[in-house]
C-alpha cells in the first residue's frame, strides 16, 4: 500500500431516490472506510430532501436534492462532474461496504482503468439469508433473488442470455479512473446504465478488470425495491442450497418434440433452434429488468 500522501482522492458517488431510511447506513459505510482520502457525493431526486443529509455536518460529504426526476445514468454523470477525485467509486445506498473495500479496490486499479467484483456476497433482506454469486460461471444450479423472487431455484442453460451482463454489470462495485468516464460517460437511462458504461469503456480501449478473491468486501442487498436480479450459486447460512430445477425444461421438451415429429436433420435443426430460442426467452422473462 502506498503512503497516504501518494494516494489519489476517491470520490464515492451515491445517486438515490425514495430511500431516506437507508441514508444513515450509507453514510456509516462511507465513514467506516479505512481509506483516508475520500469524499461522498449524494444526488437525491426524491419528492422531499433527506432529513439526515440535510442536517449532517461532515465536510467530506456533499448532498444535492433535485425536485425533478433524473435517470440513474444522468445522476452519475452529474455527480462525477462535481467530484474532486481522480478515482470514482460507486456506493449504492442499500449495500454494505467493508472498511477495507476502497483500499483493496484502489490497489487493484494500479494496472487497470476500471475494477469490479466478479464474486460477491448477497444479503436477502426478506429472510436475512446470505448467499454468494460467482458471476464468472455461466449456467447451472442457481437461485433467483430479486424484487419479485426470493430463493427460487433454477438451472440456467450454459451461455444463458445476458451472462456477460452478469459478469460486467452490477455497478455497485465499480471503481474506476475519472479519465475513463471522461472518454465514456454514462448514458441517460435508468436501467443497465452500468453495463452500457462498460460497453462504452470497451469501445474506447479501457482496461477492465474483475476481482474474484474478495467476496467479503460487499454485501449486495436484495429487497422488495431492488432494481437488479441476482443468481447466487451458494447459500452461506444453514438454509437449503440451490437445486437443479430446469427453468427452461418445458421449452426444451417442446423442441425435442418438434424435432422428433419432423424427423431427420431438418427436424433436429428445427427442434434445436426452437429449444434454444424458447429457453432464452424463459430466462429473459425471469430476469425482467435486471
Amino acid at each position: 500500500m502506498l503512503g497516504s500522501r501518494a494516494l489519489p482522492v476517491v470520490s464515492c458517488i451515491c445517486p438515490t431516490y425514495g430511500r431516506p431510511d437507508r441514508h444513515q447506513r450509507a453514510y456509516h459505510c462511507f465513514s467506516s472506510l479505512s481509506y483516508p482520502r475520500k469524499e461522498l457525493l449524494v444526488l437525491d431526486d426524491s419528492q422531499s430532501p433527506s432529513r439526515f443529509f440535510m442536517t449532517l455536518r461532515d465536510p467530506r460529504v456533499r448532498y444535492w436534492h433535485s425536485p425533478a426526476r433524473k435517470s440513474v445514468g444522468r445522476k452519475r454523470n452529474e455527480l462525477i462532474s462535481l467530484a474532486q477525485g481522480d478515482v470514482i467509486q460507486h456506493q449504492d445506498d442499500d449495500d454494505h461496504y467493508a472498511p477495507e473495500y476502497t483500499r483493496v479496490m484502489v490497489d487493484h486499479l494500479l494496472d487497470a482503468d476500471l475494477v469490479k467484483l466478479s464474486v460477491f456476497n448477497i444479503l436477502n433482506e426478506r429472510d436475512n439469508s446470505r448467499w454468494m454469486w460467482d458471476t464468472r460461471i455461466s449456467g447451472g444450479a442457481q437461485s433467483v433473488l430479486s424484487a419479485k423472487h426470493s430463493g427460487l431455484s433454477v438451472s440456467l442453460p450454459r451461455g444463458w442470455a445476458d451472462s456477460d451482463v452478469a459478469l460486467w454489470g452490477f455497478g455497485f462495485s465499480y471503481v474506476y479512473r475519472r479519465a475513463l468516464w471522461e472518454r465514456a460517460p454514462f448514458p441517460d437511462v435508468n436501467l443497465r446504465e452500468d453495463y452500457e458504461f462498460i460497453k462504452r469503456a470497451r469501445s474506447v480501449g479501457g482496461r477492465l478488470k474483475h476481482i474474484a478473491d474478495c467476496p467479503y468486501l460487499v454485501w449486495h442487498s436484495v429487497h422488495r425495491d431492488s432494481m437488479s436480479t441476482t443468481f447466487p450459486q451458494v447459500r452461506l447460512d444453514s438454509g437449503m442450497q440451490p437445486t437443479s430445477v430446469d427453468v427452461a425444461g418445458a421449452s426444451v421438451a417442446m423442441g425435442v418434440f418438434v424435432g422428433a415429429t419432423l424427423g431427420g436433420p431438418v427436424g433436429a435443426l428445427a427442434g434445436g433452434l426452437l429449444a434454444r430460442t424458447a429457453a432464452r426467452s424463459v430466462v429473459r422473462r425471469l430476469i425482467g429488468s435486471a
